[in-house]
């Protein structure tokens, strides 16, 4: 992913990549489904899980915007539009401060949501959660496709688990991973609104459709056997991260 840009440093700095740094590449959390001191938020212990293993293959789009940023009220109207169109089944992560200084915004977040789920429910009706256990999550069979605002933790684990992305991003380094996704034809960009900056219903349903092709679903899935590879014994991470411990580490 990351190859040209490592190359134009190398002649000015000494720089080892030792990524993907996943343990779940490795089944380390494999058994894990409650929360750990560590999240930020509460879950429901592993419900969703539980309703993403009654969805078929590659069928369920996941959307998640991160730990922190927050989406209009207009934005979460579009979403719910495009997913009540699509009738796909769709995970969506909200949290319940999304709009934490506005309650009525809240509530009427809810009822969109809720209204989208029921408009999809030809296709398996979708679930809302305010948190979940995005490596779960995005390792499951029937997850086909991440709605994301490309926060480079998430765009790496996208690629890891050869999920397609649909790319929305807000700020600062999230339009450079957008721009990533879109080199190595894992995902397509969302085009946002001149103005304030929504991604309207139309664009997105278009992005979903494009991103969950064969021909997009093809590329992520050999991007995810890239990093399976890089982490395994003797792939290219462990090496480089070997050779990076034997320079500081005295024999």
């Amino acid at each position: 992913m990351e190859r040209d840009a490592l190359a134009s440093l190398r002649p000015h700095i000494d720089v080892v990549a030792v990524g993907p740094v996943l343990s779940f590449l490795n089944d380390a959390d494999e058994t894990k489904t409650a929360s750990s001191p560590n999240d930020l938020f509460d879950h429901d212990g592993g419900g969703y899980l539980n309703w993403l293993g009654t969805k078929p293959a590659r069928s369920v789009v996941y959307i998640s915007f991160g730990s922190s940023s927050v989406m209009s009220k207009n934005q979460v109207a579009e979403i719910a539009a495009a997913m009540a169109e699509s009738k796909k089944p769709f995970l969506w992560v909200i949290r319940k401060d999304n709009c934490k200084d506005d309650d009525d915004d809240n509530e009427a977040i809810k009822k969109l949501v809720a209204a989208a789920a029921a408009a999809a429910d030809t296709g398996g009706g979708g679930m809302a959660v305010e948190w979940c256990d995005q490596a779960r999550v995005l390792s499951h069979a029937s997850v086909g496709c991440f709605v994301t605002h490309c926060g480079w933790n998430s765009t790496v684990e996208a690629v890891a688990c050869g999920v397609p992305v649909v790319a929305a991003p807000q700020y600062s380094d999230q339009c450079t991973s957008a721009w990533v996704v879109e080199r190595i034809g894992v995902g397509v960009r969302a085009a946002a609104r001149a103005g304030d900056g929504v991604v309207e219903a139309a664009e997105l349903g278009r992005c979903v459709g494009a991103a969950m092709s064969e021909a997009v679903a093809g590329r992520a899935a050999a991007w995810r056997e890239e990093a399976r590879a890089a982490v395994a014994r003797g792939g290219a991470s462990e090496r480089n991260l070997s050779e990076f411990v034997r320079r500081f580490v005295p024999k």
